[in-house]
């Protein structure tokens, strides 16, 4: 028995300058995709990144998803497509196929969507949503922390307010787990030290860490505790179908190993993406008609 060459629809997650490019603060990482679409294209996918998205409300980077995967003449009609959705990419997955299953306008082509993968996703709210909407004039250290990872927290509070705990509750409401839609959450998770020096800052505030605690999980090599992948926690990370956990930071997680400090992590990043990007892949092949 044989399968077809999977169609993947890539959605990256967050990103408020208005293109598809990793940004620490001044420093550009290259596309968000380049590693995960590197990987899959080994493995033997046909690989689809929809570039536009990336702030605002699940709903409307949704909107822009359709519109785009009608536009795309590499997608022919009647296609089946599993959405591949890192971190905020893995809400706008679930919109998009509740759409494509439900809104013929939305969906010319009439694609069907064989399942969806997430992970890294802040499935039930993100921690640092709810910090950034609360953030006053009294807390500029972690205003200065999160602008530092080239945030702005007042410009981008339009975004933001869709991801707090609160409003994730209320879209999970809207969009509860599909199983016809075969939805599948690979989780990741790090301990402290562990994780990428541009989460140290923020780790203990998004963990509730007091900050003697949070240095002693950071210097102690026998730290094992694993709450998040350095920016969302693993149990907002659970969907549908749990894989994992796998041994990534919300960077390393879409292949961004380099920014990790020393060369033994960064090996151990990359075998463990190219295992994720394997894992999901494998996900895909029994859901896929011969």
């Amino acid at each position: 028995m044989t399968h077809e060459q999977p169609t993947v629809i890539f959605l990256h997650g967050l990103n408020t300058f208005g293109d598809s490019l990793l940004h620490l603060g001044p420093v550009l990482m290259g596309r968000m995709d380049v590693h995960v679409k590197r990987e899959f294209q080994k493995l033997g996918a046909r690989f689809i990144s929809i570039d536009g998205i990336g702030f605002g409300s699940p709903e409307d980077q949704a909107t822009i998803v359709t519109r785009k995967l009608a536009t795309r003449d590499e997608i022919p009609e009647s296609t089946t497509v599993y959405l591949l959705g890192n971190s905020m990419g893995g809400l706008i997955s679930r919109v998009v196929a509740h759409r494509l299953k439900t809104k013929s306008d939305e969906n010319p082509k009439k694609l069907k969507v064989g399942g969806l993968i997430s992970w890294g996703t802040p499935h039930h709210g993100a921690r640092a949503a709810d910090l950034a909407l609360a953030l006053s004039a009294d807390n500029p250290r972690l205003a200065k922390s999160i602008a530092a990872l080239g945030y702005d927290l007042k410009k981008n509070f339009s975004t933001y307010r869709h991801y707090s705990t609160e409003s994730l509750a209320k879209f999970n409401e809207r969009y509860p787990v599909d199983s016809a839609a075969a939805e599948h959450a690979f989780l990741c998770a790090v301990s402290a030290r562990r994780s990428s020096p541009y989460f140290w800052s923020l780790y203990g505030v998004l963990h509730g860490l007091p900050f003697g605690e949070f240095t002693r999980r950071l210097f102690n090599s026998q730290d094992t505790e694993m709450p998040s992948d350095g920016f969302v926690s693993v149990e907002s990370q659970r969907w549908g179908a749990i894989h994992g956990p796998y041994a990534l930071d919300h960077f390393a997680q879409s292949g961004f190993s380099q920014i990790l400090p020393t060369p033994t992590q960064r090996t151990k990043a990359r075998k463990e993406f190219e295992k994720i990007c394997r894992d999901m892949y494998l996900v895909m092949n029994p859901l896929m008609k011969p």
